[in-house]
C-alpha cells in the first residue's frame, strides 16, 4: 500500500536473464561461422604462399620438389593439415590439399577440404563451393 520498493523483483531478474540467454544463443553460431571463415581464408593464404614457394623451387631446380622434400610444411596451422600431391605425370605439377582437423573448430566447416592446383584452380568438398571463396 504505501510501501517503497528498492531493487528488482525475482521475476524481473529472470526476464533479464532470459533475454541475455536468448541473445547469446543467437550470437554464438554467427560468431563461430565468422571464426571458421577467417581460419579458412588464412589457410587459403598459406596455400597460395606455398604455391609461390613451389614455383620458386621449380625456377631454381627445374623441377617441383618431391613429396618428402615438402614435409616441413605439413602442419602450418592447428586448424588444417596440408599435403602436397603430385599428379599422375610425375613432377609436372602439384596439388596442395588442406584438410580441416576434425578436433578443431574447422572440423564442422561446411567447405571441408580445400585443393589448390598448379594452375591456381580452387576445389572444395562443399556442395556449394562458391560460398567457400573469399
Amino acid at each position: 500500500m504505501g510501501r517503497n520498493q528498492l531493487g528488482f523483483s525475482l521475476l524481473e531478474l529472470l526476464l533479464v536473464l532470459a533475454f541475455i540467454a536468448l541473445g547469446t544463443a543467437m550470437a554464438i553460431p554467427s560468431y563461430q561461422r565468422q571464426v571458421q571463415t577467417i581460419n579458412r581464408q588464412h589457410a587459403m593464404l598459406q596455400m597460395q604462399q606455398l604455391a609461390v614457394s613451389l614455383e620458386q623451387f621449380k625456377r631454381l631446380n627445374f623441377r617441383y620438389p618431391e613429396t618428402d622434400e615438402w614435409s616441413d610444411y605439413q602442419q602450418l596451422t592447428t586448424h588444417y593439415q596440408f599435403q602436397l600431391l603430385e599428379p599422375e605425370s610425375q613432377r609436372q605439377g602439384y596439388r596442395i590439399v588442406a584438410t580441416p582437423n576434425r578436433d578443431s573448430m574447422q572440423g564442422s566447416d561446411p567447405c571441408g577440404a580445400m585443393v589448390l592446383t598448379q594452375v591456381g584452380e580452387w576445389q572444395f568438398e562443399a556442395t556449394n563451393p562458391m560460398s567457400c571463396l573469399p
